[in-house]
């Protein structure tokens, strides 16, 4: 309940103080041509770890929820970022038995609209996870990616995208940190449908892979996404 409270609180923030800015600003925006898009976000997924000596480990469901925020400038250029937090920890059994994690993202990125429907775009990410017995693993770096999208009719479009991990795995517990590169990539596709004005709902599927280059640990996540976003 915590967690949901804490996403919801978030969420309601981002849009209240965004809310304020249009309120102030809004005439001045209309002028400039900058549009701000603001929302929440959902991701049902799984995770599945991949040892080098073949042993594989899997998870029930964890949902991650959180705030997200767009801004995009009339010389095609945008900026984003996003929060979430898991609403449930991920259940992993091992042989050692079943370890319980916890995860909190943050995304932010900039990019170029090279068309109305083709983008490029870099950014950082990072990636929290706390086991319960407190230790830690923090997936964190640069990414660079592309998405695109492709209008069915006025309310209906596809959109994907693509994006290439410079990322590093730090893992911390009682015997100390070991960190090492960890590349890999994420591929989201899906459908957005505008269900009034201004307000859009997007509904697809999230692919998340990463790969240590010492340890050979393979990561995966992936799951359905479920978001609405507001543009003011």
């Amino acid at each position: 309940m915590k967690r949901i409270l804490v996403g919801v609180v978030a969420a309601l923030l981002l849009i209240g103080v965004s809310g304020a800015v249009r309120a102030e600003e809004g005439a001045v925006h209309a002028q400039e041509g900058i549009e701000v898009e603001v929302g929440v976000k959902a991701w049902f997924n799984k995770w599945k770890r991949e040892l080098p000596t073949d042993e594989t480990s899997r998870s029930k469901c964890s949902r991650l929820f959180g705030p997200t925020v767009e801004v995009k400038l009339p010389v095609h250029i945008f900026a984003e970022a996003s929060y979430m937090t898991s609403l449930n920890d991920y259940r992993v059994n091992e042989a050692v038995g079943q370890k319980k994690f916890d995860r909190k993202d943050i995304d932010a990125a900039v990019g170029y609209a090279i068309t109305p429907a083709v983008s490029v775009l870099a950014g950082y990410k990072q990636s929290k996870f706390k086991e319960e017995s407190g230790n830690k693993e923090t997936a964190y770096g640069p990414i660079a990616g592309v998405r695109g999208s492709l209008a069915l009719n006025e309310k209906t479009s596809f959109y994907g995208g693509l994006n290439y991990l410079l990322t590093k795995l730090k893992v911390e517990d009682a015997a100390g940190a070991v960190t090492e590169k960890s590349p890999g990539w994420i591929a989201e596709f899906g459908v957005n449908y505008e269900v009034a004005a201004h307000t859009g709902v997007d509904l697809g599927y999230k692919y998340e892979t990463t790969k240590g280059k010492d340890s050979k640990i393979k990561d995966t996540f992936a799951g359905l996404t479920l978001g609405v976003k507001y543009a003011f």
